[in-house]
């Protein structure tokens, strides 16, 4: 719709989608033009199409504990805790902000996971903000898509909780290990002898899971790649870093304090949006 459109005729477009049997769901990009009320906008939307959870129905049963839908990003929220590994039960979490599409749909999900929840406003004193509470901004994460899972990465806070770190770490090595499985079902078990002093061996079966076949044998036999190829990371045989290692047949994880040379894995995502090129001679690990 253009951004003349009048509240009227948006109202109408709402109340159409809503007799639609063929239409599940209905979501309103927000900000709305300054000529409409979004309010009035939202509240029009059928409870059982608000994707979004912006009814005062669905905020209703959000704030009983039973919601029927989740907003999208408090609820992606929530799941980056989860599969980081941070404890929640018992915690006290602060979120910053209080925004219908975020900060208090986001509060409102803390009871659910035993999390005692406090509001804090953007324009805080300081002497308010101070709490010795974890703060949900700090795990706010963009998304860098390594594969099927994520790496999560706080680049404007520039740190993340140790007991994140080994999550995203763990996730990392589970989807090199879940590519390795793919590779091996489309074209060849991938099985050499690692190298425990160079990260090499790493990077070449790393390139190799990134490459696409030119000449795929079939339909059944996907050409990948199946990782994605943006993801450039180094080599490192610090006892200091995390590493995914090659261990002959399948991915592991060397944790600070191990010794082992591997891919090293970094959170601040600056390895991460340069797609590698295969040059023309590439050879994958263990071609036939």
């Amino acid at each position: 719709l253009p951004a003349a459109t009048s509240q009227a005729e948006l109202l109408d477009v709402v109340l159409r989608l809503n007799k639609d049997r063929t239409v599940h769901g209905i979501l309103v990009q927000l900000p709305l033009p300054k000529q409409i009320d979004s309010v009035a906008i939202l509240d029009a939307i059928h409870p059982l199409k608000d994707v979004d959870a912006f009814h005062p129905e669905n905020v209703g049963l959000m704030l009983q504990g039973r919601p029927r839908y989740l907003p999208c990003t408090p609820a992606g929220v929530m799941r980056l805790l989860e599969v980081s590994g941070t404890k929640l039960a018992g915690a006290h979490a602060v979120v910053i902000g209080r925004s219908d599409i975020v900060g208090k749909p986001t509060v409102l999900q803390q009871p659910c996971h035993d999390v005692m929840p406090s509001t804090v406003k953007t324009r805080q004193s300081d002497h308010h903000q101070r709490s010795s509470a974890f703060s949900l901004v700090e795990m706010v994460s963009t998304i860098a898509v390594i594969g099927i899972l994520t790496a999560i990465a706080v680049p404007s806070i520039g740190k993340i909780i140790g007991g994140s770190r080994k999550g995203v770490a763990e996730n990392v090595v589970q989807t090199l290990n879940k590519a390795t499985r793919q590779f091996g079902h489309s074209q060849w078990d991938l099985r050499t002898t690692a190298n425990a002093a160079s990260g090499g061996d790493e990077l070449l079966l790393l390139r190799t899971l990134q490459w696409r076949d030119p000449n795929p044998s079939g339909e059944l036999n996907p050409s990948g790649p199946f990782m994605k190829p943006d993801w450039n990371p180094t080599t490192s045989t610090s006892s200091e870093d995390y590493r995914a290692e090659w261990t002959g047949s399948s991915w592991r994880l060397a944790e600070p304090g191990a010794a082992g040379a591997g891919l090293k894995i970094i959170f601040d995502g600056s390895d991460l949006g340069t797609p590698y090129v295969h040059g023309a001679g590439f050879t994958p690990v263990g071609s036939r």
